[in-house]
């Protein structure tokens, strides 16, 4: 009987997230392996109407930002987390001066903790999500004012 490697579950998940696939299976004659993304629960609905931007519901993700406010987007569905611990400091906090490439998150999809790093140098001016917080592909997850912070 043959065995499936680490090497070919990690190329599996891989396949799954360059494809943006939600399910993949592979198979030979004595085994199968089946490899499908979480998917969140439903948003819950309300009885009353609600006035969205009074609650907040528009929140940044929605909204045009000004040329110098460069958005970090989540690459992908999973958990977002600020530190690399519970036990840790957070990555960043508002105001923080970052530089490009710098680790300021970790997204955790189907037990792989993926770093986030910032496209850009500056300073992140607000975040958007919090610990521990679902978060889907492309969502925006940290404001970055690009350059230097004015004295």
């Amino acid at each position: 009987m043959s065995s499936v490697s680490d090497d070919d579950l990690s190329w599996l998940l891989n396949l799954l997230d360059s494809e943006d696939l939600l399910e993949i299976e592979v198979g030979e004659k004595d085994w199968s392996v089946r490899v499908s993304r979480g998917v969140l629960p439903a948003p819950t609905t309300h009885s009353q109407p609600v006035d969205l931007a009074a609650s907040g519901a528009l929140d940044a993700s929605s909204q045009e930002l000004p040329e110098d406010i460069v958005p970090l987007l989540a690459p992908m569905t999973g958990t977002f987390y600020r530190a690399p611990s519970p036990d840790s400091p957070p990555y960043v906090e508002e105001g923080s001066r970052v530089e490009r490439g710098d680790v300021v998150g970790l997204i955790e999809a189907m037990k792989i903790f993926n770093e986030l790093e910032t496209p850009v140098s500056g300073q992140v001016t607000k975040i958007l999500v919090e610990n521990g917080e679902n978060v889907q592909a492309d969502q925006r997850l940290m404001l970055i004012k690009v350059g230097r912070p004015e004295d």
